[in-house]
């Protein structure tokens, strides 16, 4: 019974979001995305996501997990249809109250905290805080708050990654005894994770990261995709330093772009190359000259290809242009691939990512406060090229919960090189973190 009425829950949250067009990589996700879509109440969000928890403990009996399981089913109906249930069918539902975890009693807040965790006793971590090196704090980090994709990580500290390690909190209440409780954390921050691999990550058919791995032995192979979009970020350059520039005087300088990678394809593709990046050419001086100012994006306040890094996420990341006039901000991702199973936002899915990766890196070095309007630039469409690209926080963190995960997978490959290989090291990894 309860797994038919997990079932039937499940199936309420897909059909919610099933006209939205987006990838949501965990169900927790989509359960949030669900939720401000709908504008569900946070009590009937609430039961869900108790519902969702208590199916991994064994604190509640059988019984009480499927009254759980029905109030949640039935707030979730009422919500979305406005309807009351009949009487025979409210006198089978638990009365009001019936469930009532153990509530924290929170004395203060932090949104973070760098430490450095020494050891693990029962459930929970002993670390040291950087900010008062002179005493040590506690961590829980089985607590119904951690979002659901950093449970994975847990496991990992102490283990995977020897203790002492170096996390840092993200979101964290700490109760009256001086216990800290993070909505999320990024295991040894200071390996910075490119952005783009993280995105890359992130497909319109769901998210993996063996293709992670695979890259780091596979050889470097140009391509005319690869060629094409090399020039259309060199026209950007060029177009937004001089937005009168021709496009015969930039054809010339295609070919000193990367002369060696030109010559190892065929002259028809190379023909073809070209042929192509005329549009993309011309799609982006219209952009430059008109397209940007008609979204307050000035070209001699807008910086090409800056480098952002950050401790904080353990993030680094290049932009393709980003603009900035005192308060006001813009991220402009530029790609010249075509539109594959675009979300919501008629954006690609792992194109969209990286723009959320990007969002946290200006965040990052500006400040919370800062808010940049993000883009993505599609130079090879003629119709709405520039498409926005919101921050979404829920997607943001299913991002640097993977940004963990693959830090693992870095870690496996350390100890692989210190002490020799064992097959079970990778697989075991890939395994844990599919």
């Amino acid at each position: 019974k309860i797994k038919s009425v997990q079932a039937l829950l499940s199936r309420i949250y897909v059909q919610l979001t099933s006209q939205e067009k987006l990838r949501f990589s965990t169900f927790y996700s989509r359960i949030a995305y669900a939720g401000h879509i709908h504008q569900l109440s946070k009590q009937c969000l609430f039961f869900t996501y108790s519902f969702k928890k208590e199916q991994r403990r064994t604190k509640l009996s059988a019984e009480e997990k499927l009254a759980l399981g029905a109030k949640a089913v039935a707030s979730l109906i009422e919500a979305i249809t406005t309807a009351t249930p009949e009487a025979d069918l409210a006198a089978l539902l638990p009365p009001k109250g019936f469930y009532n975890p153990p509530q924290r009693n929170i004395a203060d807040r932090k949104d973070f905290a760098r430490v450095i965790v020494l050891e693990k006793l029962e459930q929970r971590f002993r670390a040291i805080d950087e900010e008062q090196p002179d005493e040590s704090i506690w961590i829980d980090l089985e607590h119904d708050g951690l979002r659901q994709e950093f449970q994975k990580s847990v496991d990992g500290i102490g283990d995977l990654f020897p203790f002492p390690t170096t996390l840092n909190l993200l979101e964290i209440e700490i109760d009256q005894t001086g216990i800290y409780f993070p909505k999320a954390f990024i295991v040894e921050p200071d390996y910075l994770i490119d952005a783009t691999a993280i995105a890359n990550c992130f497909q319109a058919d769901g998210t993996t990261i063996i293709g992670y791995l695979l890259k780091k032995f596979l050889p470097f192979k140009s391509s005319p995709h690869l060629m094409l979009g090399n020039i259309a970020n060199m026209y950007l350059d060029e177009l937004v330093a001089n937005p009168e520039v021709t496009f015969k005087e930039l054809f010339q300088k295609v070919f000193k772009l990367n002369p060696i990678a030109i010559s190892l394809l065929h002259d028809s593709e190379v023909r073809e190359v070209l042929g192509k990046s005329q549009k993309h050419f011309l799609n982006l001086k219209q952009m430059v000259k008109t397209g940007f100012e008609e979204r307050n994006i000035q070209a001699d306040k807008s910086f090409l290809e800056p480098s952002f890094y950050s401790e904080r996420y353990g993030l680094q990341g290049r932009l393709d242009l980003f603009y900035q006039d005192g308060e006001g901000m813009a991220i402009v991702e530029l790609k010249s691939g075509k539109l594959f199973m675009p979300n919501a936002h008629q954006i690609n899915h792992s194109h969209y990512v990286q723009t959320l990766m990007y969002d946290l890196l200006v965040k990052s070095v500006f400040g919370a406060k800062a808010k940049p309007i993000n883009y993505i630039l599609y130079s090879g469409l003629d119709i709405e090229p520039l498409k926005f690209a919101p921050a979404a926080i829920s997607q943001q963190y299913e991002a640097l919960a993977l940004r963990n995960r693959i830090m693992g997978i870095e870690q496996h490959l350390a100890q692989y090189i210190e002490s020799g290989f064992e097959k079970s090291m990778i697989t075991d990894s890939i395994g844990m973190h599919r």
